[in-house]
């Protein structure tokens, strides 16, 4: 559900991005793929859960689907696929049943499709994602989540959205390279002219008028108690953001991030010195089996980045890119998760 990029030191980059697949997605049973026990975890859901009921006139309790003839749930008229109806007859009502009188913990497992191990046959590719064993007694005694605990990708290609990404001394444009070859300081050159143009047209739509950053409105919707809805329309409805907006003085969409930044500078210099050198560090760096990143990426491009883990990581990057030999290879990776 979202992008980001990587850049792999050495030539291997294949054998140095195995280590960190997302195995539910992959589906490569490897070594990096773990037996994580959640026992524990898995009985805590299966006493929490609760089956949906239906409650006749007399006060007897029915399971969903179970009785027949009392009522049903459809779909609606053909177009609006996916939307359901309940029809209880008059005089029912729905209610809530805890799911374990229903179901022993190991035919809520089984409910969920995970499947029983039986040591004496031993697991096949049914036990790939995950199984749960018993005891003498038939009691559950383990359940067990089959995972890579290190994932980041789900899937990854070279270049991708970033493609040409690297600027090389004699002026090509690529994917990967030595690191001798790549104009790193050409590369922050570009970024700061980049930044530059940013900070000027923002500061000139300004004009001295007041605004108040994503941050700013973010903060007073959690003390004011406000919605997203809310903080959205107070942002957005701003003289200033629309002029900014119509202007294209910032991006409709990344222009929140462009604004902030300008506003939270000290000065003209140091915001374009911050925007050159984050901006040109990638989003995350593996180097000697080692991730590195800005931020935990989640879905949606949402990850749990703040200012200080950017500049630590940027400034630890670039550490690293100045001490590579020049014989090194790089490659830029788009990578999805």
């Amino acid at each position: 559900m979202s992008h980001f990029t990587c850049l792999v030191v050495g030539a291997d980059y294949e054998a140095a991005l195995q280590p960190f697949h997302e195995f539910e997605c992959t589906g490569t049973n490897d070594q990096y793929v773990q037996d994580i026990d959640t026992t524990d975890e898995k009985r805590a859901e299966y006493e929490a859960d609760t089956d949906t009921t239906v409650v006749d006139p007399a006060g007897e309790s029915h399971y969903m689907f179970t009785a027949a003839g009392d009522f049903d749930v459809r779909f609606c008229a053909p177009g609006e696929f996916g939307r359901k109806e309940k029809r209880i007859p008059e005089g029912w009502t729905e209610g809530e049943r805890p799911t374990k009188d229903r179901f022993t913990f190991s035919e809520w497992l089984a409910n969920e499709s995970t499947p029983l191990l039986d040591p004496k046959i031993g697991a096949g590719e049914d036990h790939k994602f995950g199984y749960y064993t018993v005891n003498a007694a038939g009691e559950v005694d383990k359940v067990v989540r089959r995972t890579n605990p290190n994932k980041k990708w789900d899937w990854w290609q070279i270049g991708g959205r970033w493609s040409n990404k690297l600027l090389f001394k004699d002026g090509r444009r690529g994917d990967a390279g030595l690191v001798g070859d790549i104009d790193w300081d050409g590369m922050l050159l570009e970024q700061a002219s980049k930044a530059a143009a940013v900070f000027d047209r923002i500061t000139v739509a300004i004009a001295g008028r007041p605004v108040e950053s994503w941050e700013q409105v973010r903060a007073r919707r959690e003390t004011e108690g406000k919605d997203w809805d809310w903080a959205r329309t107070v942002y957005n409805d701003q003289q200033v953001i629309k002029d900014l907006v119509a202007s294209e003085a910032i991006d409709k969409w990344d222009g929140a991030e462009q604004l902030s930044g300008v506003l939270a500078a000290a000065d003209r210099q140091s915001y374009i010195d911050r925007e050159a050198i984050v901006n040109t560090s990638f989003w995350s760096m593996l180097h000697n089996g080692q991730w590195h990143e800005r931020g935990r990426m989640g879905w949606w491009a949402t990850s749990d980045a703040t200012d200080a883990s950017i500049n630590d990581y940027s400034t630890s990057f670039w550490a690293t890119i100045r001490g590579l030999p020049a014989d090194e290879t790089v490659t830029v990776v788009d990578c999805h998760i």
